[in-house]
């Protein structure tokens, strides 16, 4: 009989197994979401055909300045 005790679980312990997963899924889903939202700013402009240059000597001077993208 101490066996057929020890065999049934509670319903606490099944709901403790169930969270870690979900919060490492959900974690896992920020940080993925985390890279692409910091990269979209560099490859956005390339997939609609844009392409990103820095000015790197005063030529372009007084309409942009040496260092600035375009």
């Amino acid at each position: 009989m101490t066996g057929e005790r020890e065999s049934v679980s509670r319903p606490s312990d099944r709901k403790g197994r169930k969270v870690f997963p979900a919060l490492c899924s959900m974690l896992g889903t920020l940080i993925l979401l985390g890279v692409i939202a910091a990269f979209l700013p560099l490859t956005l402009p390339r997939l609609m055909g844009y392409e990103i240059y820095e000015v790197v000597s005063g030529s372009m001077e007084p309409g942009g300045p040496v260092g600035s993208a375009i």
